[in-house]
This record gives structure tokens, C-alpha cells and sequence, in this order.
């Protein structure tokens, strides 16, 4: 679920920062000036520490004119974090049902319900819990009406529908394949084997429990949530109410601090032997990262951190906890550029900050030099506009991006990981060469 816009190009240590876990004058001054560069109205930061004591931090505002500054009582979309709540529930619910990790979906569907197998090998609930079903990371018969909310229509028909045509390309627990769809199926099992809705599970095992009045994946106070944005733009909220599990929760760093709490063993559950070894099962990933249940575990630093990420349209958040240090960290932010790497380093500071790329000011003069029509022999039609301070880039058929001045002449855009480098002539703009990956692709202006 993930769309970010202009941050950064390399990670490394921002100076050198050193937290005694809590944040310094310097790391204010960083997380500033990457807002401002990233044009992130609003940042809230939980730090749990090792005595279980909870602090929070924050920056900004909730929106692009709201003067109003965010607190530990704003709301923000958590994205993909609500899959470490997924992975919980099905470790309590296979102890309260005697299900297996092992056990067919087969058996939890029933005859109804075409489910794929290939190579002999069925998918399993483990399969589902740890990436690695062979299922897509989005349904084929994904179509929404509104790319800026592609998840509002999508129904347990359509998902059911996809599932029992759908063919595995590879043998369910051989491969490693991010999946927000295996998610969609999980919760669609939750609800099966506990019959009872997602969000009935949701409050009975974590929200009433964890004291989390603010976490639900329905709106419980308009007033307190944030406005969602892309770089610095308004984006609209993400809502997937039909399908359960794989993400559309929304929450505070303050119910997010209770939730590591518990995962550090810092706050009481009826169940938290259980979830605790959410992270005992692991599966390698590239480089230092391993898969368990939903958390991504990073080794690194003599040290082992738990974490997850969230991005939608117009949020990006961040949740982890070391075992090791019993430090944890929740970071939400009302923009689309990665907090990952802040939540690991208010983790462990020996985790690399990212790298803040100078941005070249520019006024809406200069800017209007570089508008206009561009055409291409491999790629369709650009058209380059200005909107407000921003330089807007639409390739035909797609929407337009933010590409922020890094040179006078060069605009970049992360989330397409995309350089335009413009050339020159007689005092014009005659047109640009499009840098994405290892393609090149030259645009004329046309006159």
C-alpha cells in the first residue's frame, strides 16, 4: 500500500545524532527540515522506553491550513500496521479454536470455496500470515473507480471470485511475495473461524483490553483526524470497510504506544505469551530482514527490532520494538514520504537517518519556464504545469506528480524514482530527458 513522494536518495547518520532515547535540539532540527523539504504538514512521535515509560513528540500541524498543531490524540490512517493486528488474532484464535498453523484453508472455507493448490502443496493460514501463500500482492479484479481510493468498492464476492480463478505461479511457502490480498483472505478466515465480525475481534482483544478508544477502522471523531496529503498537496482518505485485515485502520500514537506496550511486556494481556512470539517464527528476506508473523524483523547492531510499516494516499507510519533493549517507537505522519528509517533509529540510533536533499527555491516564475507539451518516440505524451509552488509532471493516461527542483534544471520524484534533467537553448526550455531506473527516455518541447 505504498505511494511516496520526494524523499530521499541515500541513508545515512544525520550528523551525529545520539539520543539517550529521547529526541535532542539536532534531531528537531532535522525532522523540520525534512518536513519542510518533504512538505509533511504534521509529525507525532511515541517513544516507549526501556522502564515501559511512554513520551511523545510532535511536530507540525494537522493539515495544510490548519494552524492547529497534532498531538498523541490525533488520528492518522496506520496503513499495513493493521496486519501485525491480523497476525495476532489468528494466534488467538487458533489456540481458542485448536486450529494449526499448518491447517488448510481448505478447512476453514469449506466445499464453497475454490481455493488454489499447486504442486500438491495447499495454502495454508502460516502461508497467509507470512507472505509466502504464492497469492498477488493486489487482486486481478481490482479495478477502482477512484485510484485515489482503490479499495472503497472492493467486496468479499469479488475477493472469493478472484480467488477461486485465480492460478499459482509458485508453490504456496516456497517464495517471499508481499501480499495485501493474502491479508484480505485472512481476515475473511478470522471471521469464519470466530464468527464474529473483524471489528468485534478487533475490540474484544486488543482495543478494550489495551485502552485504544481512538483505533477502529471507522472514523470515531472527524475533528481529530488529520489531513491526509502528497507532498504538499490534499489527498483524499483510504477506506476499505468491505474487506478486513490487511489495512484501513486508523489510530493515535497514543493507542499505538499502548500496543507496543504490550508487545514489550509492558502492559497486560490475557493473551500475551501468545502474541509475544509473533517474531519467534522467521523466514529470511533480503539483507539483514526476516519475515514472521506480519512483523519484518531487522538483526542488525547486536540488536533484533520488530516493526511495520503503513502508506496510503496521504499517511505514512511506522511501529517497532526491540526485544532486546524493550525500547519501541510509533511515528505517524499526515504526508506520503517513508518514517521507517526515524522509527528505527528512535530504536537504536546506530540505524541510519536518511539524507535530506537539498531543494533548489525556486519562484512561480521560473517554474512557468518549464511548463508545457513534451512528446516522445518511446513513451507518451508529458505535460508539465504548475500548481501553486509546485512543478507537476503527467504522463498521459496517469496522474500528475510533484518533481521538486534539485538543480536548476533537474526535478526528481521518488515515488517513480524518476529525474528530469531539462536542456536549454536561446534562453528556453527545448526539453528533457526522463531518468527512471536504468531507462533513458528523451521528450521535445512542442512548439
Amino acid at each position: 500500500m505504498k505511494s511516496s513522494l520526494f524523499t530521499t536518495l541515500v541513508f545515512l547518520l544525520f550528523g551525529n545524532i545520539y539520543l539517550s532515547f529521547q529526541p535532542n535540539p539536532e534531531f528537531d532540527t532535522y525532522i523540520e527540515k525534512r518536513m519542510a523539504v518533504e512538505r509533511i504538514p504534521g509529525i507525532s512521535i511515541a517513544l516507549i522506553d526501556s522502564d515501559g515509560s511512554v513520551t511523545f513528540h510532535n511536530y507540525g500541524t494537522k493539515g495544510l491550513d490548519s494552524a492547529e498543531p497534532v498531538n498523541e490524540h490525533t488520528i492518522f490512517e496506520s496503513g499495513s500496521i493493521t496486519k501485525t493486528f491480523s497476525s495476532g488474532l489468528l494466534q488467538i484464535l487458533m489456540d481458542q479454536y485448536n486450529f494449526s498453523p499448518d491447517t488448510p484453508l481448505r478447512e476453514i472455507f469449506g466445499e464453497d470455496v475454490t481455493i488454489p493448490s499447486k504442486d500438491g502443496i495447499e495454502i495454508t493460514l502460516e502461508h497467509l500470515v507470512m507472505h509466502t501463500s504464492g497469492l498477488p500482492r493486489l487482486p486481478g479484479n481490482l479495478s477502482p473507480a477512484d485510484v485515489n481510493d482503490p479499495y472503497n468498492e472492493y467486496t468479499p464476492e469479488m475477493l472469493f471470485e478472484f480467488l477461486g480463478e485465480y492460478e499459482l505461479h509458485r508453490t504456496p511457502g516456497e517464495e517471499f511475495e508481499y501480499s495485501n490480498y493474502a491479508y484480505m483472505v485472512l481476515g475473511q478466515a478470522l471471521q469464519v473461524i470466530s464468527g464474529k465480525t473483524y471489528d468485534q475481534l478487533l475490540e474484544e482483544w486488543y482495543f478494550s483490553i489495551l485502552d485504544m478508544p481512538s483505533t477502529g477502522r471507522f472514523l470515531s471523531n472527524p475533528l481529530r483526524l488529520a489531513q491526509p496529503t502528497t507532498s504538499g498537496l490534499p489527498a483524499k482518505r483510504w477506506h476499505s470497510e468491505h474487506v478486513p485485515g490487511f489495512g484501513g485502520m486508523l489510530s493515535t500514537t497514543h493507542d499505538l504506544a499502548n500496543y507496543v506496550k504490550m508487545q514489550l511486556g509492558y502492559l497486560d494481556h490475557p493473551k500475551e505469551v501468545l502474541l509475544q512470539k509473533n517474531i519467534e517464527i522467521l523466514k529470511n528476506l533480503d539483507g539483514a530482514f526476516k519475515i514472521s508473523y506480519a512483523w519484518i524483523v531487522a538483526t542488525a547492531f547486536e540488536d533484533t527490532v520488530a516493526f511495520h510499516g503503513g502508506g496510503t494516499g496521504g499517511f505514512r507510519t511506522f511501529a517497532g520494538y526491540s526485544p532486546v533493549s524493550g525500547r519501541g517507537a510509533v511515528v505517524m505522519s499526515n504526508g506520503t514520504n517513508d518514517v521507517q528509517d526515524i522509527g528505527l533509529h528512535l530504536i537504536n540510533d546506530q540505524f541510519s537517518l536518511a539524507a535530506i536533499i537539498d531543494v533548489v527555491e525556486m519562484t512561480q516564475e521560473q517554474l512557468q519556464m518549464f511548463t508545457g507539451e513534451y512528446v516522445s518516440e518511446t513513451l507518451p505524451q508529458m505535460t508539465i504545469t504548475v500548481n501553486g509552488d509546485l512543478l507537476m509532471a503527467e504522463l498521459a493516461g496517469q496522474p500528475a506528480l510533484p518533481v521538486m527542483p534539485i538543480e536548476e534544471t533537474v526535478f526528481y520524484n521518488d515515488r517513480v524514482e524518476a529525474r528530469l534533467e531539462f536542456s536549454t537553448g536561446e534562453g528556453t526550455v527545448t526539453g528533457f530527458v526522463l531518468k527512471q531506473g536504468a531507462g533513458e527516455h528523451a521528450f521535445i518541447k512542442k512548439k
